[in-house]
């Protein structure tokens, strides 16, 4: 890619099925494996404005979470033409209602978050789209497609919508990598409060 983003990217078929298959027992809110402890804790400070309530999953460091973020990042960089390096990975659920609000991964330029709709079935007519504003002051919005991911600047102000009540008693979950410029990476990681990277 040459010149700066106007609008996210989309990329279809972004793991090959082995990764999905392996990345299925951390979400499958129906029969967990025991050996992934798929557990989702309630949290409603994410970002410190007192947003509404949405749920996390803690088991983000797990080594299949590292190779997804590979096949990510590798795609990524066909599109970006530059190297890039894994920063955070955050792993987010919403069930019907519950909303979040516009804000930024990190505040500085050379670093980007991919979104990653990981859930094996999702029908459209459940919402759950991903959107974000670009600079320029459009909304941009990328339905909810499993094995789909769209990925935008972190200084982009995004979020991700809920799904509608048509869900029943199911959840939307999402993975968000975030990758630098492997000359910021340090300065990135700094700025976590978990470090893994």
């Amino acid at each position: 890619m040459v010149g700066s983003m106007n609008r996210p990217i989309v990329i279809h078929n972004v793991l090959p099925r082995n990764e999905i298959d392996a990345l299925y027992p951390y979400f499958d809110r129906k029969a967990p494996a025991i050996n992934c402890l798929a557990t989702w804790t309630y949290n409603n400070a994410s970002y410190g404005k007192g947003d509404p309530i949405s749920w996390q999953h803690p088991l983000r460091t797990d080594l299949i979470f590292e190779k997804c973020a590979t096949t990510v990042k590798l795609k990524m960089m066909k599109h970006l033409r530059r190297p890039l390096k894994l920063c955070k990975i955050h792993v987010n659920g919403q069930t019907a209602g519950q909303n979040t609000v516009f804000h930024r991964d990190f505040q500085e330029d050379d670093v980007w978050t991919f979104i990653y709709f990981n859930q094996h079935y999702w029908n459209i007519e459940w919402g759950g789209e991903f959107v974000a504003q670009s600079p320029d002051g459009v909304y941009h919005y990328t339905p909810y497609m499993p094995n789909t991911g769209a990925f935008i600047p972190s200084n982009w102000e995004h979020k991700g919508h809920p799904p509608n009540d048509l869900i029943g008693n199911d959840i939307r979950t999402t993975i968000a990598f975030s990758f630098c410029d492997p000359k910021i990476h340090a300065q990135i990681i700094s700025q976590t409060t978990r470090k893994w990277y």
